[in-house]
């Protein structure tokens, strides 16, 4: 059990430090290998700009139904490659996607974003409880 743990740590930590350009290769040669597979195992309708669709479509298990694999081999490997690995990549592009607008996010509420400001007035950390009112009614 201490093995797979550790395990699980390690692929956890490659993927949360993987850099855009890793993640981008990594997409890259999943479609180009899913692609030369299928074409090897058959598959004549899932070519040009069908088999794009049809891999979004499928490794995001939205999976409308109107490509698929015609023969037992693409069926197979769809099952067990194509949907495994194309769900996991999907899950890490997506949450990379949402951790990225998180941070910028947050950055703007600390005021950590860099601003390209002329003419204006900037207040920063203003709190009506802990700042000093400038007049005497408040």
């Amino acid at each position: 059990m201490p093995l797979l743990r550790r395990l699980r740590k390690l692929v956890y930590h490659h993927f949360k430090e993987m850099k855009w350009q890793a993640l981008l290769l990594l997409l890259l040669g999943y479609v180009l290998i899913n692609w030369l597979v299928l074409s090897r195992l058959g598959e004549q309708d899932l070519t040009g700009s069908d088999y794009f669709y049809w891999l979004l479509v499928t490794a995001s298990t939205v999976g409308y139904g109107d490509l698929s694999p015609e023969t037992a081999g693409g069926k197979l490997y769809t099952a067990f490659v194509v949907i495994p690995f194309g769900l996991g990549l999907f899950a890490v592009t997506v949450g990379k996607i949402a951790a990225f607008s998180a941070y910028q996010w947050r950055k703007g509420l600390m005021g950590l974003k860099a601003l390209n400001l002329s003419d204006h007035i900037l207040v920063i950390g203003w709190d009506p409880v802990r700042t000093l009112s400038c007049c005497v009614c408040c």
